[in-house]
C-alpha cells in the first residue's frame, strides 16, 4: 500500500452533504493498491463502541489514484466517522491523524457534526444540461494603452504549471 496516496478531507469535496439526511464521502488511493475500504461511523453522544460499517465503492481512477465513495444516512443528524481499510489480511484505520494500526475512536476521527440545511446545495433543474462560458471583457473591448502584461491577440496560448 502506497501510505503517501491515501487522502480524505472533511468538509469539501471529500465529504458533503448530498441530500436532506444523506452524506456523501470520498477517499483517495492509489491506483496499483488493491484494497478494501469501509467508512466506520458512530455517534459520541451515545455508546461511541456502538458503530456501523458502509462499504465505499470505487467510482473512478486517473493515472496515479483510485477514488472510492459511499453515501449513507448516518444513525443520527451528525457522525463521527473514520476510515478502516484491508489490503490481504493487513488492517490499517484512517482519521484526521492519518493512516493508524488502532481505531481511531473518540480522538482523530473526522467530524460531520449535523446535517444542516444550508450545508446543502440543490441545483436547479435547468442548471443539469447548461454549459458555462467564463467571458473576460477584457479582451473584447479595450480602451486605452495594452496592459503589457497581457499577450497579444491571436499568440499560442502560454499554459502556467
Amino acid at each position: 500500500m502506497i501510505r503517501e496516496a491515501l487522502f480524505h478531507h472533511a468538509n469539501s469535496e471529500w465529504g458533503y452533504v448530498a441530500d436532506r439526511r444523506s452524506l456523501s464521502l470520498r477517499f483517495r488511493a492509489a491506483m496499483a493498491d488493491a484494497l478494501a475500504i469501509e467508512l466506520i461511523e458512530y455517534n459520541r453522544f451515545h455508546d461511541y463502541r456502538l458503530r456501523r460499517s458502509h462499504p465505499m465503492a470505487r467510482i473512478g481512477a486517473d493515472a496515479l489514484f483510485a477514488y472510492y465513495q459511499t453515501t449513507f444516512v448516518p444513525a443520527n443528524y451528525g457522525c463521527i466517522y473514520y476510515f478502516r481499510i484491508v489490503e490481504k489480511d493487513d488492517v490499517w484505520y484512517y482519521g484526521e491523524y492519518g493512516l493508524q494500526r488502532e481505531e481511531p475512536v473518540r480522538m482523530g476521527a473526522y467530524e460531520m457534526p449535523r446535517i444542516q440545511d444550508c450545508d446543502r446545495f440543490d441545483a436547479p433543474e435547468w442548471m443539469q444540461d447548461a454549459i458555462f462560458y467564463q467571458i473576460v471583457p477584457d479582451r473584447f473591448c479595450r480602451i486605452g494603452a495594452p496592459d503589457p502584461g497581457l499577450q497579444p491577440w491571436g499568440d499560442k496560448p502560454t499554459w502556467y504549471h
